[in-house]
């Protein structure tokens, strides 16, 4: 009976935290949904890229052309690539 009394006495405190529980929720994912968003930008850059590399250099220059996209994803997504390297 006692924890009733508490909790219908702060009634507020409960849901200030709910309220503040679920905006921290709501933010979490809105932030990593920016980086899907950015991700399927970099795949599709990439393609782009190694599709470049593949007319450019032609076949059996692998470590070329891993080298040429490599530095073209140093060149445009440069915050992006202090992350991988």
């Amino acid at each position: 009976m006692r924890y009733a009394e508490m909790i219908m006495e702060n009634w507020y405190y409960w849901l200030r935290l709910w309220l503040w529980l679920h905006w921290q929720r709501q933010r979490r994912r809105d932030f990593w949904k920016c980086f899907a968003e950015q991700r399927e930008k970099v795949k599709e850059w990439l393609l782009l890229a190694v599709t470049e590399a593949e007319k450019e250099l032609g076949s059996g220059t692998g470590q070329l052309k891993l080298r040429y996209v490599y530095d073209l994803f140093l060149r445009r997504f440069p915050a992006v690539a202090k992350g991988y390297t």
